[in-house]
């Protein structure tokens, strides 16, 4: 090992400890920004499936970019809760804490390609890009939540054609389903959301 992978395996422990996830929690990132607004979710959305984590047990913390941290504030203020999060600069502690969770919950943005290339398992919200362009990963262990409209892809950073129809047409029943099974490809029967 490097001193800098030691060092990101090291802030990932201390973020647990921190935070009091046991190794036996299943534990779950969510980055829910991108680098342009078309490409991202919905905070009532976002907040109804990390509700729905929560009340079966799962442990959930974001992760975002310093600057888009105060977007967190719509996704708590209708969870009624504060999560944990890491807002770094640095994307090195991302490598260790990445690892450590059972999945990553992501829009299509540069931190679910961390998150892959560390081994975690993937679940993206897919909006106007081209799927078979940013995701070279296998569907098995990175599948992604998309919703096929006839102006999709159109790799727009705003919505000219159908009001964001390709992310609004995305219910968080959709993503939970995909969940349920991505889990039970990577963790086995026991485990259900």
């Amino acid at each position: 090992l490097t001193p800098g992978l030691l060092g990101n395996r090291r802030f990932a422990e201390s973020f647990w400890k921190a935070n009091r996830f046991a190794d036996s929690d299943v534990v779950l990132a969510v980055n829910p920004f991108a680098s342009c607004s078309s490409k991202e979710w919905y905070p009532q959305k976002w907040a109804k499936v990390i509700e729905e984590l929560l009340a079966n047990g799962f442990k959930v913390f974001f992760t975002c970019a310093p600057l888009e941290k105060k977007g967190l504030r719509p996704i708590e203020e209708k969870l009624g809760k504060s999560l944990p999060v890491y807002a770094g600069s640095p994307l090195t502690p991302l490598l260790g804490l990445y690892q450590k969770c059972r999945a990553v919950l992501s829009v299509d943005s540069g931190p679910r390609h961390i998150a892959a290339a560390v081994g975690a398992p993937t679940l993206t919200v897919w909006g106007p890009e081209a799927l078979k362009r940013w995701h070279p990963y296998s569907q098995d262990r990175h599948p992604v939540v998309i919703r096929e409209i006839d102006c999709r892809p159109c790799g727009l950073s705003v919505c000219v054609a159908r009001k964001h129809e390709c992310m609004t047409a995305l219910q968080p029943e959709d993503l939970m389903k995909s969940l349920k099974a991505l889990l039970r490809r990577t963790l086995g029967p026991a485990t259900s959301a």
